[in-house]
C-alpha cells in the first residue's frame, strides 16, 4: 500500500485525504488524534534520502511525553524499526517528514530525535493536530511593516528541536506555546545544519556571535546550495525535502528539512520552528537530497536548494506554514571590486527581508567579497563607496576607507552598523530595496596621522583670517602638507581664548554627539547615515568655551544662566546633554588613505 503512495501526490490524496471539519486553510487528510495513539503501534515516515524520490520507513510507538514543549503540547515518541536508519540514528534534515499509522492516518511529523544514540534511534513526532493550527489560526500572508520587536520583548528560553536551533522565544497574547528548558536536555538538542556556502571560516567566525545570537549554526560545507534545473525538477509534496532560503546568489545561506502536508498551493513542514519569529516572509524552495552524512555528533542531509516557488508566511512553535507562488521581498545586493593589478571582481545576490537578518548576512557578504579582494597582499587601502536604496526615500550614500590586514573586517563592520541602525529603529521596518557597493583597492598602505598644526600668524585680532599649516605624516612616504585659511569672526574680544581643533572621523563624531543624539524617525536615522564623518577626512573646528545644552537633537549654545538653569531643572524631562563649547566655524578637508589623529590649539585674541 505504502509504495504506492511514493508515486505521486494525486496517489497520496486519494489513499490519505478524509476532511474534517471546515479548517481556515487547506483540505485536510485523515488524521489520528494525540489521544487515540497508543504504545505498540506501528506506523511509517516518508522521507527523502538521496535525490528526489520519497522512501517509506517503518516505526513503532513508544509512548507520549504530554506537555513536553509547553502547555497541552505534547510529542509522541517512538522508535525506528528500520535497520538501516536505527544505526544512522536521527537525522536533521528529516524534520517535517511525515508519519502515518498503519491503516494510513497521518499521526504527525519526525522532529525531534535523542543525541548519541547507541544501537538505537529514538524520534519525537509533533503531533498533526498541533501542525494543523498554523493553517487555522495565522494568515498565510507577510508580516505588517511595524515596529521591530525590542529585545526586551524577546525571550531567549533553550533549543528548539532536532533541525531546530537555539531562539530568541517570542511571546503572543494569544499564544499559549511556551518553550521548555527540557527542551535543551538530550532529546532534541540537534541544531539544524544551515549550509553556507561562498563563505569562508574567516567570516563566519568574525560574525559568529551575531549568528549564535539568532541561533544560527552556518555550516561551510556543500549544504543547501543551488541545484541546477526548473522548479518541476524538485516536487513539493508530502514527504519531499523543504529548504528555506535566507540568501542566494553567489552567497548563498539555506537550511533543508521535509515537507508534512501539502493542500492547493499551500504547504506545512519541520515539524519545530526554524527561526521562530512568528510571521514571516521567507523564500521557500524544494531540494535534492546529495546524502545523508552518518556523524555520531551530527548526522545531516546533504542537500542542494531549487529555485525558489514561494514564501513560508508563519514560523510557530509546531510547524512552519508557506504557499506556493506568492514571491517574498527579497533584497537585492551587488558588491563590484576594482584594483591595480587587474584583479577586478563583481558579486551578487539577495538576500530575504527580515529586522537583524538582513545586515547580518549582506555584511557578512561584503566582508567576503572585500576578503577574496584582499588575498594577494597585506598593505592595501581600500575605498568603500556604497548606495542604499529605501523605498519612498532618496538613496542613502556613504563612503568609507581602510587600511591594512584587517580593513576589510573594519569596513564590513561599519557598515553592519550602520545598517543595524537603519532595520532595527523603532519606527517602522524600512523596505530596503538595493544594496550597491564598489570597492577600490590600491597595493599600498595610505594611511596618514596628523604631525604638526602651525599657525602662521604671530598676532591674531577679531575679523583676521589666519593661515593654518597642517603637516600629515604617511606610511612609507614624504610628508604631505596642507594649508588652510581659518576666519576669526569680528566679535571675540580683546583677550577672549578659542580653541582650533582637527580631528579624525571619530573623534568629531563624539564632539558633535552624533552618536548620542536622539532620533524622532525612520528619516533621522536616515540623515544621520548620510553625515556619517568619513575616515578618509581631517576636519577642522574653531571653538569657544559657552555653555549650553544638547536637547532632543538640537545644540543650544550660549544660554543665558536663567534660561540653561530651567532646562536643567529637575522638572523637565528632556533627553539632554552638557556642552561646554560652541562652534564658530568648521571645514573638512580630504586627506589620503584612512586619517586618525587629533590636535588642539589654543588661540588668544589680542
Amino acid at each position: 500500500m505504502f509504495s504506492s503512495v511514493l508515486k505521486g501526490f494525486g496517489t497520496v490524496l486519494a489513499l490519505l485525504c478524509g476532511v474534517t471539519g471546515t479548517p481556515l486553510y487547506g483540505e485536510r487528510p485523515s488524521m489520528i488524534p494525540v489521544a487515540e495513539v497508543e504504545r505498540g503501534m506501528t506506523g511509517y515516515w516518508h522521507t527523502v534520502v538521496s535525490g528526489t524520490e520519497i522512501e517509506v520507513f517503518e516505526l513503532r510507538v513508544l509512548g507520549i511525553a504530554h506537555n513536553y514543549i509547553g502547555p497541552r503540547r505534547s510529542v509522541i515518541i517512538a522508535e525506528v524499526v528500520d535497520e538501516q536508519q536505527r544505526r544512522i540514528g536521527p537525522v536533521a534534515g528529516m524534520s517535517g517528514s511525515p508519519v502515518f499509522t498503519e491503516n494510513g492516518r497521518l499521526m504527525g511529523a519526525y522532529a525531534y530525535g535523542f543525541l548519541w544514540p547507541k544501537d538505537q534511534a529514538i524520534v519525537g513526532i509533533t503531533p498533526i493536530e498541533d501542525m494543523f493550527e498554523i493553517w487555522d489560526d495565522f494568515p498565510m500572508e507577510p508580516p505588517p511593516r511595524q515596529r521591530p520587536a525590542s529585545e526586551s520583548e524577546r525571550i531567549v528560553a533553550g533549543t528548539a528541536s532536532l533541525g531546530g536551533t537555539r531562539q530568541d522565544w517570542r511571546l503572543e497574547e494569544d499564544d499559549d506555546r511556551l518553550p521548555r528548558d527540557r527542551m535543551s536536555s538530550l532529546f532534541g538538542t540537534r541544531p539544524m545544519p544551515v549550509g553556507a556556502l561562498g563563505f569562508s571560516q574567516r567570516t563566519l567566525d568574525a560574525f559568529r556571535s551575531d549568528l549564535s545570537r539568532h541561533g544560527l549554526d552556518l555550516m561551510s560545507a556543500p549544504l543547501g546550495g543551488s541545484a541546477t534545473g526548473s522548479a518541476e525538477d524538485f516536487p513539493i509534496e508530502p514527504g519531499s525535502a523543504l529548504a528555506a532560503v535566507l540568501m542566494h546568489g553567489d552567497f548563498t545561506i539555506a537550511a533543508t528539512g521535509t515537507v508534512t502536508w501539502v493542500a492547493d498551493d499551500l504547504v506545512l513542514g519541520f515539524g519545530h520552528p526554524f527561526l521562530q519569529v512568528g510571521q514571516i516572509a521567507l523564500p521557500m524552495a524544494g531540494a535534492e537530497i546529495l546524502t545523508i552524512v552518518q556523524s555520531v555528533p551530527r548526522s545531516f542531509k546533504l542537500a542542494q536548494t531549487g529555485p525558489i516557488i514561494g514564501t513560508i508566511f508563519q514560523d510557530r512553535l509546531t510547524a512552519v506554514g508557506g504557499r506556493v507562488g506568492e514571491m517574498p521581498p527579497l533584497t537585492q545586493f551587488r558588491v563590484t571590486t576594482e584594483s591595480d593589478a587587474g584583479r577586478d571582481r563583481s558579486f551578487s545576490g539577495e538576500v530575504f527581508e527580515h529586522p537583524q537578518l538582513t545586515p547580518l548576512f549582506s555584511s557578512m557578504a561584503l566582508l567576503e567579497s572585500l576578503s577574496r579582494t584582499m588575498e594577494f597582499s597585506e598593505e592595501q587601502t581600500l575605498y568603500l563607496e556604497g548606495r542604499v536604496e529605501v523605498e519612498g526615500l532618496e538613496p542613502i550614500r556613504f563612503a568609507d576607507v581602510g587600511t591594512g590586514p584587517g580593513a576589510d573586517r573594519n569596513l564590513a563592520m561599519g557598515f553592519y552598523q550602520s545598517f543595524r541602525r537603519l532595520m532595527e529603529n523603532p519606527f517602522a521596518l524600512p523596505r530596503v530595496e538595493a544594496l550597491e557597493f564598489h570597492v577600490r583597492m590600491v597595493d599600498r598602505d595610505e594611511s596618514s596621522v596628523l604631525r604638526e598644526v602651525r599657525v602662521d600668524n604671530r598676532s591674531i585680532r577679531s575679523g583676521d583670517t589666519i593661515d593654518v599649516v597642517l603637516t600629515l605624516l604617511r606610511h612609507q612616504d614624504e610628508p604631505l602638507t596642507k594649508r588652510v585659511r581659518v576666519p576669526i569672526p569680528g566679535d571675540l574680544r580683546p583677550g577672549e581664548e578659542v580653541t582650533l581643533m582637527v580631528a579624525d572621523a571619530r573623534r568629531i563624531a563624539r564632539l558633535d554627539g552624533r552618536t548620542e543624539m536622539p532620533v524622532a524617525s525612520l528619516e533621522d536615522i536616515v540623515e544621520r547615515w548620510r553625515d556619517r564623518p568619513s575616515h578618509s577626512n581631517l576636519y577642522l573646528r574653531l571653538l569657544r568655551p559657552s555653555k549650553g545644552l544638547h536637547v532632543e537633537g538640537s545644540n543650544l549654545r550660549g544660554l543665558p544662566p536663567s534660561v540653561l538653569a530651567q532646562l536643567q531643572s529637575p522638572g523637565h524631562h528632556y533627553v539632554r546633554r552638557a556642552l561646554d563649547e560652541e562652534i564658530l566655524w568648521k571645514k573638512e578637508i580630504h586627506a589620503p588613505g584612512r586619517f586618525e589623529g587629533m590636535y588642539r590649539l589654543s588661540i588668544t585674541i589680542e
